[in-house]
């Protein structure tokens, strides 16, 4: 589920942005999820 899609649930009105990376980074510090790149989204060698 996406942000913006997850903010239309009661539940989630009030979640902001602030609070989902603070809970992503929780999650990664806990070692239950991997931060990884998406390579489909790369547009440039930069990237």
């Amino acid at each position: 589920m996406k942000y913006l899609e997850a903010i239309e649930e009661p539940e989630f009105v009030s979640y902001t942005i602030e609070q989902l990376k603070i809970d992503l980074e929780a999650l990664v510090k806990w070692k239950n999820l991997t931060p990884i790149q998406d390579p489909a989204r790369v547009y440039t060698i930069a990237d």
